[in-house]
């Protein structure tokens, strides 16, 4: 029996992220990811989204298949491809000139804080 790796990440949908971000991101271990491995750790870092932040919420649809988008609380649609919820935000965020934090929820539920083009910031699973 061949051992498995450390981290397994099950979702193809946070792989996707995980590939716009272009290999540039650290595993620190099973906990947590750092985008940027050079940043000095900062304890003010949220670890959930707050209520008035933007979400993507992964495995809504049919056969789980689209994605939820909501920001300051509100519900912004149903989109089929990350990219489109990126863009619905953005436009949230343009048209209110609020920019809140953006958080990508996947299907088992893992939170994952993200920049507006969809780069990891940090992840907890």
């Amino acid at each position: 029996m061949r051992d498995l790796p450390k981290f397994h990440i099950e979702s193809n949908t946070l792989k996707k992220l995980l590939k716009k971000a272009d290999g540039n991101f650290f595993l620190h271990d099973q906990e947590q990811m750092d985008y940027d491995p050079n940043a000095p750790h900062d304890d003010d870092t949220p670890t959930q989204p707050d209520e008035e932040d933007c979400v993507i919420q992964a495995g809504i649809g049919t056969l789980g298949s689209g994605y939820g988008v909501s920001c300051g609380g509100k519900f912004i649609g149903k989109f089929p491809e990350v990219d489109d919820a990126l863009t619905a935000i953005k436009n949230w965020q343009d048209k209110n000139k609020f920019f809140p934090n953006i958080w990508f929820i996947n299907d088992h539920g893992n939170r994952s804080l993200i920049d507006n083009k969809g780069n990891i910031i940090k992840s907890w699973v």
